[in-house]
């Protein structure tokens, strides 16, 4: 073994890969979509360059992503098609806010208006409510509550 050269001109081929008319078109408009998240316009992107005879590596480069994740996206995509390419419920447990916390700034939002402003804003209702700004957006969300555009 130790008196064989290594041969550097051997090179690892992609396995081929083909996509359908129908899947090609589906990850198309995909691609075009203005409200999808940006990760799965990447991963129809990731597949359609694939399809177009990119190498895995080259798709890393374009696409400014790892190796690892467009391997990932090519073997789920063989699997699953494209439903595969949708997020996934991800572990853990969710965030959960406290009742008391809810109302306290619901009622703030629409019994109150702030002493140093016309309306409400995120950062300013967190500082009277005492509590993140993450928070009171998700509340502010889950009630479709948009206290900036409520006529006075």
């Amino acid at each position: 073994m130790a008196d064989r050269p290594y041969n550097v001109s051997i090179m690892r081929t992609p396995k081929p890969f083909q996509v359908s008319d129908s899947e090609a078109s589906i990850l198309n408009e995909l691609c075009r979509s203005t409200t999808l998240p940006h990760g799965q316009v990447m991963r129809a992107k990731i597949i359609l360059q694939l399809n177009e005879g990119m190498t895995p590596t080259d798709v890393t480069t374009a696409q400014r992503t790892s190796p690892k994740t467009v391997h990932r996206w090519r073997s789920r995509f063989v699997q699953e098609g494209i439903e595969g390419l949708r997020e996934r419920a991800r572990s853990g447990r969710p965030t959960v806010i406290e009742k008391d916390v809810v109302d306290r700034v619901l009622f703030l939002t629409t019994k109150r208006i702030p002493e140093e402003a016309s309306h409400w804003s995120v950062e300013l209702m967190a500082k009277y409510a005492e509590v993140t700004p993450w928070q009171v957006r998700q509340i502010w969300k889950a009630v479709d509550l948009r206290p900036h555009r409520l006529k006075t």
